[in-house]
Protein backbone atom coordinates (compact mmCIF):
# COMPACT_ATOMS: atom_id res chain seq x y z
CA UNK A 1 0.00 0.00 0.00
CA UNK A 2 3.03 2.81 1.08
CA UNK A 3 4.48 1.44 -2.18
CA UNK A 4 1.41 2.57 -4.31
CA UNK A 5 1.04 5.43 -2.53
CA UNK A 6 4.55 7.03 -3.05
CA UNK A 7 4.26 5.61 -6.49
CA UNK A 8 1.12 7.27 -7.27
CA UNK A 9 2.19 10.74 -5.61
CA UNK A 10 5.90 10.83 -6.51
CA UNK A 11 6.76 8.53 -9.87
CA UNK A 12 9.82 6.63 -9.49
CA UNK A 13 11.36 4.98 -6.04
CA UNK A 14 14.97 4.33 -6.11
CA UNK A 15 16.16 1.51 -6.57
CA UNK A 16 19.17 1.88 -4.19
CA UNK A 17 19.60 3.32 -0.89
CA UNK A 18 23.08 3.48 1.29
CA UNK A 19 22.81 4.28 5.18
CA UNK A 20 25.44 5.57 7.28
CA UNK A 21 24.05 4.09 10.78
CA UNK A 22 25.12 6.67 13.28
CA UNK A 23 24.47 8.20 16.36
CA UNK A 24 25.05 4.49 18.21
CA UNK A 25 27.22 6.08 21.20
CA UNK A 26 25.77 9.48 21.56
CA UNK A 27 21.88 7.34 22.16
CA UNK A 28 23.81 5.44 24.61
CA UNK A 29 25.16 8.87 26.91
CA UNK A 30 21.32 9.83 26.30
CA UNK A 31 19.76 6.82 27.75
CA UNK A 32 22.74 5.95 30.10
CA UNK A 33 23.52 2.81 28.53
CA UNK A 34 26.57 0.82 27.23
CA UNK A 35 27.61 1.25 23.91
CA UNK A 36 27.35 -2.38 23.43
CA UNK A 37 23.88 -2.32 24.09
CA UNK A 38 23.43 0.64 22.14
CA UNK A 39 24.60 -0.78 19.38
CA UNK A 40 22.91 -4.22 19.61
CA UNK A 41 19.55 -1.84 19.58
CA UNK A 42 21.00 -0.76 16.22
CA UNK A 43 21.25 -3.79 14.65
CA UNK A 44 17.63 -4.61 15.53
CA UNK A 45 16.86 -1.40 13.54
CA UNK A 46 18.46 -3.22 10.63
CA UNK A 47 16.08 -6.36 9.81
CA UNK A 48 13.52 -3.56 10.16
CA UNK A 49 14.79 -1.24 7.55
CA UNK A 50 15.43 -4.08 4.98
CA UNK A 51 11.67 -5.33 5.54
CA UNK A 52 10.58 -1.43 5.35
CA UNK A 53 12.83 -0.92 1.83
CA UNK A 54 10.95 -4.08 0.11
CA UNK A 55 7.99 -3.12 1.11
CA UNK A 56 8.69 0.44 -0.58
CA UNK A 57 10.01 -1.20 -3.53
CA UNK A 58 13.35 -0.63 -3.18
CA UNK A 59 15.94 -3.61 -4.43
CA UNK A 60 19.13 -2.56 -2.77
CA UNK A 61 20.43 -1.32 0.44
CA UNK A 62 24.38 -0.74 1.63
CA UNK A 63 24.70 0.02 4.79
CA UNK A 64 28.34 1.49 6.88
CA UNK A 65 28.69 -0.64 9.53
CA UNK A 66 32.09 -0.35 11.02
CA UNK A 67 35.03 2.16 9.33
CA UNK A 68 38.95 1.37 9.52
CA UNK A 69 39.16 4.28 11.01
CA UNK A 70 37.03 3.04 14.19
CA UNK A 71 40.18 0.61 15.06
CA UNK A 72 41.33 3.44 16.11
CA UNK A 73 39.03 3.08 19.25
CA UNK A 74 39.62 1.20 22.50
CA UNK A 75 40.91 -2.54 22.62
CA UNK A 76 37.94 -3.41 24.74
CA UNK A 77 35.62 -1.71 22.54
CA UNK A 78 36.34 -3.01 19.42
CA UNK A 79 36.49 -6.70 21.21
CA UNK A 80 33.20 -5.98 22.22
CA UNK A 81 32.34 -4.53 19.48
CA UNK A 82 32.86 -7.33 16.94
CA UNK A 83 32.09 -10.30 19.77
CA UNK A 84 28.29 -8.55 19.65
CA UNK A 85 28.35 -8.98 15.89
CA UNK A 86 29.22 -12.11 15.71
CA UNK A 87 26.59 -13.13 18.43
CA UNK A 88 23.85 -10.91 16.72
CA UNK A 89 24.64 -12.47 13.03
CA UNK A 90 25.07 -15.87 14.31
CA UNK A 91 21.05 -15.55 15.26
CA UNK A 92 20.26 -14.09 12.03
CA UNK A 93 22.21 -17.00 10.50
CA UNK A 94 19.89 -19.86 12.62
CA UNK A 95 16.64 -17.57 11.96
CA UNK A 96 16.68 -16.58 8.25
CA UNK A 97 13.77 -18.26 7.12
CA UNK A 98 11.36 -16.58 10.32
CA UNK A 99 13.05 -12.97 10.09
CA UNK A 100 12.91 -10.60 8.57
CA UNK A 101 15.56 -10.75 6.50
CA UNK A 102 14.03 -14.02 4.24
CA UNK A 103 14.94 -13.52 1.07
CA UNK A 104 17.88 -11.27 1.34
CA UNK A 105 21.05 -11.38 -0.30
CA UNK A 106 23.57 -10.54 1.89
CA UNK A 107 27.28 -9.78 0.79
CA UNK A 108 30.16 -7.72 2.82
CA UNK A 109 32.61 -5.24 1.76
CA UNK A 110 35.70 -3.76 2.77
CA UNK A 111 39.06 -5.02 4.30
CA UNK A 112 37.73 -8.01 5.59
CA UNK A 113 41.25 -9.93 6.72
CA UNK A 114 41.14 -7.73 9.27
CA UNK A 115 38.58 -8.65 11.25
CA UNK A 116 39.03 -11.43 13.77
CA UNK A 117 38.87 -15.21 11.83
CA UNK A 118 36.02 -16.08 13.87
CA UNK A 119 34.07 -13.47 12.79
CA UNK A 120 34.76 -13.56 9.18
CA UNK A 121 33.95 -16.84 9.53
CA UNK A 122 30.26 -16.44 10.22
CA UNK A 123 30.48 -13.78 7.15
CA UNK A 124 31.45 -16.60 5.33
CA UNK A 125 28.04 -18.72 6.12
CA UNK A 126 25.66 -15.48 5.68
CA UNK A 127 27.02 -15.12 2.09
CA UNK A 128 26.16 -18.25 0.99
CA UNK A 129 23.34 -19.22 3.16
CA UNK A 130 21.71 -16.35 1.15
CA UNK A 131 23.09 -16.20 -2.01
CA UNK A 132 20.22 -16.38 -4.19
CA UNK A 133 17.96 -13.70 -2.40
CA UNK A 134 16.01 -11.50 -4.03
CA UNK A 135 16.41 -8.08 -2.30
CA UNK A 136 20.65 -7.33 -2.25
CA UNK A 137 22.00 -6.01 1.58
CA UNK A 138 25.40 -5.14 1.66
CA UNK A 139 27.24 -4.23 4.51
CA UNK A 140 30.12 -2.48 4.78
CA UNK A 141 32.58 -3.54 7.32
CA UNK A 142 36.25 -2.79 8.15
CA UNK A 143 35.69 -0.35 4.82
CA UNK A 144 36.76 3.02 3.96
CA UNK A 145 36.18 4.33 0.48
CA UNK A 146 39.93 5.30 0.28
CA UNK A 147 41.50 1.79 1.13
CA UNK A 148 38.14 0.62 -1.38
CA UNK A 149 40.07 2.51 -4.30
CA UNK A 150 43.22 2.20 -3.54
CA UNK A 151 42.75 -1.83 -4.07
CA UNK A 152 41.23 -1.36 -6.95
CA UNK A 153 43.95 0.73 -8.12
CA UNK A 154 46.84 -1.94 -7.23
CA UNK A 155 44.32 -4.62 -8.78
CA UNK A 156 44.61 -2.77 -12.12
CA UNK A 157 48.38 -2.17 -11.82
CA UNK A 158 48.72 -5.63 -11.45
CA UNK A 159 46.78 -6.68 -14.48
CA UNK A 160 48.61 -4.06 -16.56
CA UNK A 161 51.95 -5.43 -15.39
CA UNK A 162 50.32 -9.17 -16.47
CA UNK A 163 49.53 -7.54 -19.51
CA UNK A 164 45.60 -8.54 -19.08
CA UNK A 165 44.76 -5.25 -19.65
CA UNK A 166 46.31 -2.44 -21.54
CA UNK A 167 47.40 1.38 -20.00
CA UNK A 168 44.93 2.79 -22.63
CA UNK A 169 41.98 0.85 -21.65
CA UNK A 170 41.84 2.01 -17.89
CA UNK A 171 38.55 4.07 -18.05
CA UNK A 172 35.85 4.41 -15.07
CA UNK A 173 34.23 1.32 -15.79
CA UNK A 174 37.62 -0.47 -15.48
CA UNK A 175 37.69 1.11 -11.95
CA UNK A 176 34.43 0.50 -11.02
CA UNK A 177 34.39 -3.23 -12.04
CA UNK A 178 37.52 -3.56 -9.36
CA UNK A 179 35.81 -1.69 -6.79
CA UNK A 180 34.32 -4.06 -3.42
CA UNK A 181 30.64 -2.67 -5.18
CA UNK A 182 31.36 -4.30 -8.44
CA UNK A 183 28.03 -6.85 -8.16
CA UNK A 184 25.98 -3.60 -7.39
CA UNK A 185 24.07 -0.57 -8.42
CA UNK A 186 25.68 2.69 -6.94
CA UNK A 187 23.04 4.09 -4.45
CA UNK A 188 20.35 6.76 -5.84
CA UNK A 189 19.80 8.20 -2.19
CA UNK A 190 22.85 8.05 0.47
CA UNK A 191 21.07 9.05 4.24
CA UNK A 192 23.04 9.81 7.04
CA UNK A 193 21.76 9.66 10.58
CA UNK A 194 22.70 11.65 14.11
CA UNK A 195 22.66 15.05 12.77
CA UNK A 196 26.18 14.94 11.36
CA UNK A 197 26.95 16.69 8.07
CA UNK A 198 29.41 14.61 6.02
CA UNK A 199 29.96 11.38 4.64
CA UNK A 200 32.91 10.04 6.05
CA UNK A 201 34.63 7.86 3.89
CA UNK A 202 31.30 5.80 2.52
CA UNK A 203 31.23 5.38 -1.30
CA UNK A 204 32.91 7.98 -2.55
CA UNK A 205 33.21 7.14 -6.01
CA UNK A 206 29.59 5.48 -6.10
CA UNK A 207 27.84 8.05 -4.32
CA UNK A 208 29.28 10.90 -7.20
CA UNK A 209 26.03 11.30 -8.48
CA UNK A 210 23.53 10.35 -5.43
CA UNK A 211 21.41 12.70 -3.53
CA UNK A 212 23.24 13.32 0.33
CA UNK A 213 20.83 13.65 2.89
CA UNK A 214 21.63 13.80 6.41
CA UNK A 215 19.33 13.47 9.24
CA UNK A 216 19.19 14.43 13.31
CA UNK A 217 17.89 11.16 14.11
CA UNK A 218 19.93 8.70 16.12
CA UNK A 219 20.61 5.20 14.35
CA UNK A 220 18.77 3.48 17.68
CA UNK A 221 15.85 5.71 17.22
CA UNK A 222 15.73 4.84 13.30
CA UNK A 223 12.12 4.27 12.33
CA UNK A 224 10.47 2.63 9.07
CA UNK A 225 8.28 6.11 9.23
CA UNK A 226 11.53 7.83 9.06
CA UNK A 227 12.66 6.19 6.19
CA UNK A 228 8.99 6.31 4.45
CA UNK A 229 9.08 10.10 4.87
CA UNK A 230 12.58 11.01 4.05
CA UNK A 231 12.45 8.58 0.93
CA UNK A 232 9.09 10.55 0.55
CA UNK A 233 10.66 13.93 0.44
CA UNK A 234 13.93 12.77 -1.57
CA UNK A 235 11.82 11.57 -4.14
CA UNK A 236 8.95 14.51 -4.55
CA UNK A 237 10.46 17.83 -3.19
CA UNK A 238 13.77 17.24 -4.63
CA UNK A 239 13.77 18.52 -8.35
CA UNK A 240 14.47 15.34 -10.78
CA UNK A 241 17.64 14.17 -12.62
CA UNK A 242 17.63 13.62 -16.06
Amino acid sequence: MIQCILKFIAGKIPHHIAVLMDGNRRYARKNNITDVEAQVLGYYNLPKLVHWCKRLGIHELTVYAFSIENFKRSEKEIGDFFKAVKEELEKIENNLENSMLRNTRIKFIGNLALLPKDLREVLTKLIFKTKNGSFLLTVAIAYTSKDELTTAVTTIVKNVQNNSIRPKDINEDIISANLFTNFCNNPDIVIRTSGEVRISNFLLWQSGNSIIYFVKTLWPNFSAWHLVLHVYILIVMVPKRE
